[in-house]
């Protein structure tokens, strides 16, 4: 039977970021050891605020959670201010218990790729 794709509709960003904090939440709280491909950019601020202000709570640990984000900017330096890696940093390592070693993102391809 195929997987069945549920869509939310919600009154604000705000609420659509309290939803997506919880549909983590739930997630880390069943599997302290999951494994989440977080997506990154502008949309997901507002959703990381939500998790740091829950960690900053005592209510959400990302300590033994891993991340993968599958895109990247092409060609840019991996340390480039607009990077996936440096906004995950910023937005989820540096704001959460979420250690820099479980945040994966793209390497960069070979030159000459």
């Amino acid at each position: 039977m195929p997987e069945v794709t549920h869509v939310h509709i919600v009154e604000s960003e705000e609420d659509g970021a309290r939803l997506v904090a919880n549909l983590v939440q739930e997630v880390v709280d069943s599997n302290p050891a999951a494994r989440l491909d977080t997506a990154t950019g502008g949309t997901m601020e507002p959703v990381c605020r939500q998790l740091a202000s829950r960690y900053a709570e005592g209510l959400l640990s990302l300590a033994g959670v891993e991340t993968f984000q599958l895109d990247e900017y092409y060609p840019i330096d991996p340390w480039h201010l607009q990077s996936y890696r440096v906004f995950i940093r910023k937005h989820l390592v540096e704001v959460t218990d979420l250690p820099l070693a479980s945040a994966h993102v793209l390497r960069r391809p070979p030159e000459g790729f």
